[in-house]
């Protein structure tokens, strides 16, 4: 299993907070970040409401040594609420949220900002290998043109007895690969081709394109990773060229 990126002694965890907001802070200008990221920022961030000075707050109060029960418990519920957020409200935000809405899959985010930030490296050296014979499950992935740098994934992550939208039972990730090519190739590139692009979270997938691979062809094909093993599934191609923003 992989280490997780966020530390769980308090000490630790508010060292890293506040390195990974000052990382973002000097670097996102240069990220291509959507515009609903504006909102999310301000959760976490604003001077008189925001998650991070809700936890420094109750967490400098417990670290003085004299606090009463009341105080661990605000200082446990700003750390829950800055780390992890409410699952059940699609508007909040927060550190977790966060990283995997504009930087874990972020092809802007350099590996050097990555480690400042004490965060997971972007691996793309991953080659795609299916097992021989593997069928197809699922052909149902949509592509659409958020911006000119996003191109957004939406993949119905279902199995043929459920309509859940959500993984099954055992799947670790949803992995989404792309190739690239000429906008007038007809013919689906060689799995050879493919190159990991990030994993979808919660139905959908956000890349970052380089302004340089305007007017390609990108094709794409997801692959649900079960704790070591693999399967692939679906694939199309989507002309994004005609419908930039």
């Amino acid at each position: 299993m992989a280490k997780d990126y966020v530390p769980g002694p308090d000490n630790d965890f508010n060292k890293f907070q506040a390195n990974l907001i000052k990382q973002i802070t000097d670097n996102k200008s240069g990220w291509h970040l959507p515009t609903t990221e504006a909102a999310d920022w301000t959760i976490l961030t604003d001077p008189a409401t925001g998650k991070q000075l809700i936890f420094e707050k109750a967490y400098a109060k417990v670290a003085t040594g004299v606090f009463t029960r009341g105080d661990v418990q605000a200082k446990d519920d700003a750390r829950a609420a800055y780390e992890s957020s409410d699952k059940n409200n699609v508007d909040d935000c927060s550190i977790r949220v966060y990283y995997n809405r504009y930087i874990k899959n972020n092809q802007f985010v350099t590996n050097e900002q990555r480690v400042n930030m004490g965060l997971p490296v972007f691996d793309k050296t991953k080659t795609p290998t299916p097992p021989a014979g593997e069928k197809v499950v699922n052909e149902e992935l949509i592509g659409s043109i958020e911006s000119l740098f996003h191109l957004k994934i939406v993949s119905s992550i279902i199995t043929p007895q459920s309509k859940s939208k959500g993984k099954e039972e055992g799947v670790d990730a949803v992995e989404v690969w792309i190739a690239l090519t000429e906008a007038d190739k007809k013919e689906c590139p060689g799995i050879d081709s493919f190159k990991i692009a990030g994993e979808a979270q919660r139905g959908s997938c956000t890349l970052s394109f380089e302004p340089d691979k305007e007017g390609k062809r990108c094709w794409f094909i997801a692959r649900k990773r079960f704790k070591g093993k693999t399967k692939t599934y679906g694939h199309f191609s989507a002309p994004w060229n005609s419908v930039i923003s």
